[in-house]
């Protein structure tokens, strides 16, 4: 049957080739398709994560939306005030602010690009995002913001790759392009990870010198605060204990921020899972059909076969290897093209939205499109091997 089947295929490269393609182009679809969506699902998950910290505290239901360059809103206000009252609770370790705003950022101060700044409240030796970066914010000092000015910025790797920026290198920002033109600061550290927090070019500082920068002093505001707990300590004790301050303050645990920031772009994964589908149907009808093609011009031979006593059993099985030999095939091809199409998919994305590294390939994803593949091949030969269990031998010679 293998050698039947080969030898059927070989001789009709055409229809071959077009039936490897087809598969090839459903099957590189499924799983770019797959990698996006998987890589939307988990970046909440990984900005999340990368805080490590037993609860969340939100003032507005705000969410973290990676690839966003506005970030996020700032809804809790007299964020550092809030952040020391909320350590001082029983079962709490530790308590930081974190705030989100646009700055303007270049070395060239005639050539500035917006990009996400992240403040750090509180103890920023906590966030490993530079082993140089000051640990204490000195500017807010005993509630005012008089203290000086640390000058010291973290610029997520790729930004540091698009400006040339190293350690030790200066660089403008600001929340205006007036401002930013006027003020420097230092790099301390280029941490990989530190876009994971938004998904998009991103700069951290300390908390009261972000709000210095963005002319935010007055309010305080603040997105988030992440709070440590002590050993021992009830997260859902301490979590009722805090909502029921009248600011309407939200706690969640990181497990139920990850739901919600998922939650938050159902719409996009919906669309995605939809994509999916279709690509899919799409690479059943072509292969369906290819196949099919090919059992017809090969009616002729199949019936000879048949005709000198090979079975119909062996026939539908030879068309089955048949699809089964051109799912393979195609699936190869595409786990051959994923790397680089995934590549340029995302350069492409970056480039509209700022957001790297949408397309995430895990590699069950890249197995599942191999096992996708032939199971297409399989599934168009079942539907071919039909029409050869229905020939008619000597009907179809007397043609």
């Amino acid at each position: 049957m293998l050698a039947l089947a080969t030898s059927q295929l070989r001789g009709h490269r055409t229809a071959t080739v077009l039936a490897v393609g087809g598969v090839a182009v459903a099957v590189l679809l499924v799983v770019l398709l797959g990698g996006v969506g998987y890589g939307a699902a988990t970046s909440g998950g990984d900005a999340v994560s990368w805080f490590e910290r037993d609860l969340w505290v939100t003032g507005g239901g705000a969410q973290l939306r990676p690839g966003s360059v506005e970030g996020v809103a700032n809804p809790i206000h007299d964020a550092h005030e809030l952040g020391r009252e909320l350590e001082a609770r029983p079962g709490v370790e530790h308590a930081q602010p974190f705030a989100f705003q646009t700055v303007y950022l270049g070395t060239d101060p005639d050539d500035l690009e917006t990009v996400v700044g992240v403040g750090v409240g509180g103890d920023a030796g906590r966030l490993r995002i530079a082993s140089r970066f000051t640990r204490r914010d000195r500017h807010y000092a005993n509630g005012t913001y008089e203290g000086p000015m640390t000058r010291r910025v973290v610029v997520d790797e790729r930004t540091a790759a698009r400006y040339g920026l190293d350690v030790g290198d200066t660089v403008h920002i600001g929340g205006t392009v007036t401002a930013a033109r006027e003020q420097t600061f230092t790099v301390v550290g280029t941490p990989r990870d530190l876009s994971n927090l938004l998904g998009a070019p991103t700069v951290g500082m300390h908390l009261s010198e972000l709000q210095e920068v963005t002319g935010t002093t007055g309010t305080d505001p603040a997105a988030l605060l992440t709070l440590t707990l002590a050993p021992g300590a009830r997260p859902a004790a301490v979590e009722r204990a805090i909502e029921r301050r009248p600011e309407g303050l939200d706690v969640r645990t990181g497990r139920e921020q990850f739901r919600a920031t998922v939650a938050s772009r159902a719409p996009t994964i919906g669309s995605l899972v939809a994509l999916v589908a279709l690509s899919v149907v799409a690479g059943v009808a072509l292969v369906v059909n290819v196949l099919a093609h090919v059992v017809a011009r090969q009616r002729r031979h199949l019936a000879a076969l048949n005709a000198t006593g090979v079975s119909a059993a062996t026939l539908t099985g030879v068309v089955a290897l048949q699809g089964g030999l051109l799912g393979l095939a195609g699936g190869v091809v595409a786990l051959l093209a994923v790397g680089p199409a995934a590549a340029g998919l995302n350069h492409a994305v970056e480039r509209l939205t700022g957001f790297p590294g949408l397309v995430v390939l895990p590699p069950w994803l890249a197995a599942g499109g191999l096992v996708l593949a032939v199971g297409l091949g399989v599934l168009g030969a079942a539907v071919a091997g039909r029409r050869v269990a229905r020939l008619d031998p000597i009907a179809t010679l007397e043609r």
